[in-house]
């Protein structure tokens, strides 16, 4: 279970971007439309090792509301990690061709993923304590970065279905509740070489 949390933390670990909030349309959640900075990175691209660099939340496709909500929890980024029980030195994620690991304090978390260089969408795949789990998201190159980001409300899903102590946890109930309508907030990771 720790190992999962570890990655799901990471997972929530941030894809950077501006301070100021962006929407990029977005129709489902497997249509990520790009930005002008962004581009989709090949399969070859994703492979090798990567360290952590940073959190944010992104509006990718939601309303003004939305990026209010980003603008907000940006400004709170290192409450949410601290929240999350998360510590980010020394992050290190490792991508070969099936599978990825991603390791902090000699302890590392694996699981199998696909991803889909046309359309960026990457899908994570493990079992924990006997419960199967899955989450797609989008990879993208931001200036030879990588950066993987994830819907927060599929995340949040997640959390609940493969730690359900995680519902006795009043400041993570507090930021699920406030977050599980709203449509294009994204959170992910970036990582770079």
């Amino acid at each position: 279970m720790k190992k999962l949390i570890l990655f799901a933390g990471a997972l929530l670990i941030g894809l950077t971007t501006s301070l100021t909030a962006q929407a990029t349309p977005l129709t489902t959640s497997a249509d990520y439309t790009l930005s002008a900075a962004e581009e989709y990175p090949t399969k070859k691209t994703i492979q090798g090792t990567w360290k952590y660099s940073e959190l944010t939340f992104e509006n990718r496709g939601g309303d003004d509301f939305a990026n209010m909500v980003v603008y907000g929890l940006r400004s709170q980024t290192s409450t949410i990690v601290g929240l999350i029980g998360f510590d980010t030195k020394d992050v290190v994620l490792k991508i070969n061709a099936k599978q990825t690991s991603i390791t902090q304090n000699s302890q590392t978390a694996t699981c199998d993923y696909t991803y889909e260089p046309k359309s960026g969408e990457i899908e994570f795949k493990g079992t924990t304590n006997g419960t199967e789990w899955s989450i797609k998201g989008i990879a993208v190159d931001k200036s030879g970065a990588l950066c993987i980001l994830f819907d927060v409300r599929e995340l949040i899903e997640l959390a609940n279905k493969v730690s359900p102590e995680l519902k006795s946890n009043s400041k993570f109930t507090a930021l699920a509740g406030m977050l599980k309508d709203q449509k294009g907030i994204f959170v992910g990771a970036k990582f770079t070489k």
